[in-house]
C-alpha cells in the first residue's frame, strides 16, 4: 500500500440508501483494506444505521445527524472530523474497481497548480460508458452548461475542466483551509459547482484525471422525487447566476430565463399534469424573489427530506 494512500479520508453521506453505503464500503475494504481513514456521514435517515454499520465496519468513523443537512452540510460535518491531507468525497452510490486514489495523489504531489481533481466517472452497470469526463463553463445568458463524456488530456492524463463532479472529488487539506467548507445555501445540487468557482478564483485548477475510473449508479436516493429536483435544480440555477453573473449579464439571464425558458418548462409539465413541478417551479421564483444569496433556507416544504425548512 502506498503510504500517501493513508493520508486520505474517504467521505460519504448516506441518507436512506444503506445498502450502497455498505456496497462503497466493501469496495473500499476490498481495495485498500483498512488503511484508509472513511468517515460515514448518516444525513437524518429514517433509521439509524449505525449499529449495523458499527458491527459489519467498525474501522469507519460514523457520525450521526438529526436531520438532513443536504449535500454540503453532510459533507462539511464530516471535514472537521477528517484527519487526511487529501479528503475524497464520494457518493455512497458509487463503487470503487481497482486503486485510484495512489495515482490521484501523486499528480497532486507533481503539480502544486491542481486544487481539485476528479477521476473519470463510468456509470455502474455500463462501464465502458463514461458519464463525466468534465463541464463546459456555465453560459453567461442561459445558466446552462454541459456535462462531456470525452475529455483531450493536456499532460499526464490530465484534462482542465471548469467545474468538478460531485459524485467523486479529491481536494487537498491545504486548499480547503484557503477557500473554505463547501457552500451550504443549496442544499443538494450546484454546490459543487459553487466550491469549483471558488477554486478556480483562487488560482488553482480543476482537473480530469482520464486515467482514472469510477464508477457511479447514478442518483437513485433522489430520481423518484421529481418535484423536489424541479424545485431545487430552478432554484439553485438562479442562485449561481446570481452570485457569479455581472450585472448585465444577469439582465440577460432574468431575460431569456423569465421569456424563454419559464413558459417553455411551465408548458412541458402541465401538458404532462405534473402539477407538482409547476408549483414547485414558481416557489423557486419566489424564492430567489425574496432572499439572499447566502441565505440557507430551503424556502419550501419537503416532509421526507426530514429537514426542517
Amino acid at each position: 500500500m502506498d503510504n500517501r494512500v493513508k493520508s486520505v479520508s474517504v467521505i460519504t453521506l448516506n441518507y436512506n440508501t444503506t445498502n450502497h453505503t455498505i456496497a462503497l464500503l466493501k469496495s473500499i475494504e476490498r481495495i485498500y483494506g483498512q488503511s484508509l481513514q472513511v468517515i460515514v456521514v448518516d444525513n437524518g435517515s429514517t433509521e439509524n444505521p449505525a449499529g449495523f454499520l458499527a458491527s459489519q465496519f467498525p474501522w469507519i468513523d460514523f457520525i450521526r445527524s438529526d436531520r438532513n443537512l443536504g449535500f454540503a452540510g453532510g459533507n462539511n460535518l464530516a471535514m472537521r472530523a477528517a484527519q487526511g491531507e487529501y479528503l475524497f468525497f464520494v457518493n455512497n452510490d458509487t463503487e470503487f474497481g481497482a486503486d485510484i486514489l495512489s495515482r490521484m495523489v501523486n499528480l497532486f504531489e507533481q503539480f502544486q497548480g491542481i486544487g481539485l481533481l476528479c477521476p473519470t466517472i463510468h456509470y455502474y452497470d455500463q462501464r465502458d460508458q463514461v458519464q463525466y469526463a468534465g463541464f463546459t463553463q456555465i453560459n453567461k445568458i442561459t445558466g446552462r452548461n454541459a456535462c462531456l463524456t470525452k475529455a483531450k488530456p493536456e499532460h499526464n492524463g490530465m484534462a482542465i475542466t471548469h467545474y468538478a463532479h460531485g459524485a467523486a472529488m479529491l481536494v487537498p487539506r491545504r486548499v480547503i483551509d484557503q477557500i473554505g467548507y463547501m457552500p451550504e445555501n443549496y442544499f443538494l445540487y450546484y454546490e459543487e459547482l459553487d466550491w469549483s468557482e471558488s477554486i478556480r478564483r483562487a488560482g488553482y485548477q480543476i482537473v480530469v484525471d482520464t486515467q482514472s475510473a469510477f464508477y457511479h449508479k447514478e442518483s437513485r436516493s433522489v430520481e423518484k422525487l421529481s418535484e423536489l429536483k424541479s424545485y431545487l435544480l430552478t432554484r439553485n440555477r438562479i442562485l449561481f447566476m446570481r452570485k457569479y453573473s455581472s450585472r448585465t449579464h444577469l439582465i440577460l439571464f432574468w431575460i431569456f430565463f423569465l421569456c424563454v425558458a419559464t413558459p417553455k418548462h411551465l408548458l412541458k409539465n402541465l401538458v404532462a399534469f405534473r402539477i407538482k413541478n409547476v408549483w414547485a417551479y414558481l416557489q423557486a421564483l419566489r424564492w430567489n424573489f425574496f432572499h439572499s444569496v447566502h441565505s440557507t433556507s430551503i424556502g419550501y416544504k419537503f416532509n421526507y427530506l426530514r429537514h426542517d425548512v
